[in-house]
């Protein structure tokens, strides 16, 4: 789902045994402000194949985007 909305994003975490993703699948956040738009990712097993991506993207006065797998 893609939401254009104002103010500051939220946080992606994802706890899982096992994370798929294939044929372009992927996990985002965004943000333009604050220290959010971060991805935590918590699982045993990730695959990722067939130009999938985990991405963030930091922009303007944002603080954020990370990415953190445990």
């Amino acid at each position: 789902a893609n939401l254009a909305l104002t103010g500051e994003a939220g946080n992606l975490v994802v706890n899982a045994d096992s994370i798929v993703l294939l044929r372009g699948g992927s996990l985002t956040a965004e943000t333009t402000a604050g220290d959010r738009g971060n991805i935590t990712i918590n699982s045993k097993d990730i695959v990722i194949q067939n130009n999938s991506r985990i991405t963030t993207n930091a922009q303007r006065t944002a603080t954020g985007g990370n990415i953190t797998i445990n």
